[in-house]
């Protein structure tokens, strides 16, 4: 069949790569293959515009991006370091309670096995140097207070409680983060001021717990 007379001059023929040419469609529709490069380079990578947990070695006052202990405790803007600004100063505070309520066991321990107190003398002599007499000697007497299991187990918990308070404070005091730092100081001076007036001891130590 003779198809000169059919004028092809018209139509425009398809274009292997080029410019001037068509586009392509997909080999195949179906094939996830085929669209592996389209469906990638539309990924959202939104999700890990975060980044690394911000980590300083020294004194500092920057919060952008900065983890405290927890991974999921991340500051990232001002508002979030005001808040996170409060909460230690209150788990400081509590900190402060957990330590009053230790004491208040112990005094209410000693008040209800009072009977079972049994002084023992101690044979080593103290010297008196609050005495204006040079040599003035006087004899250190000690109190041993037998207490049951149960009376042991609620000063324990008292104690690990208080234990893992102050070490979370001490991390929290490790950021080296100026904000979070002194957040920890005002909590445990406000909480000082209120819970530590029920008598003062010599000897007081400044610790982790």
């Amino acid at each position: 069949m003779d198809h000169s007379g059919h004028d092809m001059g018209g139509m425009p023929m398809p274009s292997s790569g080029g410019s001037n040419g068509l586009a392509l469609p997909p080999l195949n529709p179906l094939d996830p293959l085929s669209n592996a490069g389209s469906s990638m380079s539309g990924m959202d990578h939104s999700g890990h515009n975060m980044g690394m947990c911000s980590m300083q070695m020294v004194f500092n006052w920057q919060y952008n991006n900065l983890c405290v202990v927890f991974s999921g405790w991340r500051i990232t803007s001002a508002g979030i370091m005001a808040a996170s600004c409060i909460g230690i100063i209150l788990i400081a505070f509590i900190h402060e309670y957990i330590r009053r309520a230790a004491r208040q066991l112990d005094n209410h321990i000693v008040i209800k096995n009072s009977k079972n107190i049994t002084p023992v003398a101690v044979s080593e002599v103290v010297e008196k140097s609050e005495s204006p007499i040079p040599g003035d000697y006087y004899g250190r007497t000690r109190v041993l207070l037998q207490i049951t299991w149960l009376q042991q187990f609620y000063r324990s918990l008292l104690y690990a409680l208080q234990v893992l308070v102050s070490f979370f404070l001490m991390l929290v005091f490790m950021t080296f983060n100026g904000y979070l730092m002194f957040s920890t100081i005002i909590g445990a001076a406000l909480g000082f001021l209120v819970f530590a007036r029920d008598g003062i001891t010599s000897g007081k130590e400044l610790s982790c717990h």
